[in-house]
């Protein structure tokens, strides 16, 4: 999956993606794409990386970069669009 199709799947909609970590632990983010706040103006430094995007991590507030590459299971409200 590229990063137009996971904000096509996704929409503005708040999700959570589970994933594998370089270190091989599993983590989960409840995260939101196309998040203006707290932004300082600047270019996004993986805009042009199609398998990478930037994500707003609610539970953290901070924006996050998420490899699609590595995610493993994604979940919108009771809706599972993608388990592997």
């Amino acid at each position: 999956m590229n990063n137009a199709e996971f904000k096509n799947l996704i929409g503005n909609r708040i999700f959570s993606a589970t994933f594998t970590k370089a270190n091989g632990d599993e983590r989960t983010y409840n995260a939101r794409v196309d998040v203006k706040k707290h932004t300082n103006g600047g270019s996004n430094p993986v805009e042009h990386k199609p398998n990478m995007v930037t994500i707003f991590e609610m539970d953290a507030g901070q924006y996050r970069t998420l490899n699609l590459d590595k995610v493993t299971r994604l979940k919108c409200g009771s809706e599972v669009l993608l388990s592997l």
